[in-house]
């Protein structure tokens, strides 16, 4: 009987985990501050996205997000072609990439970094990058190993 709950509560947990994780999709341009990260707003789901959010950074923006200080983490985030992520200097983002539903890190487009960008890429966690990570800013990819096309200065 023990085992049995043990294992009810274990799938129900599971099950908890998994409907908990959830897609923030930007969409930008609220009066005001169009390019605020922290602006419930300017997600498509009207609240700031935490460390159940895989987020999407769509190509197709009048305005893309900026981060003026530090926000909450993330699970996982992509940024796709011609679109455009700025860490603004004293800014953090930290991205977990605990629950494995996407790459924890695409970059097809552009990240301007002058603050912290922290990714996470543990276990069969993975990262993706055909665009750009530029700035003066400080990136952590702690236990990462990068391929031959990675281009370190």
């Amino acid at each position: 009987m023990k085992t049995m709950i043990l294992c009810l509560s274990s799938f129900f947990l599971t099950l908890t985990t998994i409907s908990a994780q959830t897609t923030a999709t930007w969409i930008g341009g609220t009066p005001g501050k169009p390019s605020d990260w922290n602006t419930p707003y300017n997600w498509r789901e009207g609240r700031v996205p935490d460390e159940n959010a895989q987020v999407i950074i769509p190509s197709d923006r009048q305005y893309y997000p900026v981060i003026i200080s530090d926000v909450p983490d993330i699970d996982a985030l992509m940024i796709a072609g011609g679109a455009r992520l700025k860490l603004e200097s004293g800014a953090s983002l930290s991205i977990l990439g605990q629950s494995g539903r996407l790459e924890v890190l695409t970059v097809l487009g552009l990240i301007v970094n002058e603050g912290k960008l922290n990714a996470e890429i543990t276990g069969t966690a993975q990262a993706g990058m055909s665009g750009k990570i530029v700035g003066a800013g400080i990136c952590i990819f702690p236990d990462s190993s990068f391929n031959d096309d990675v281009a370190q200065k």
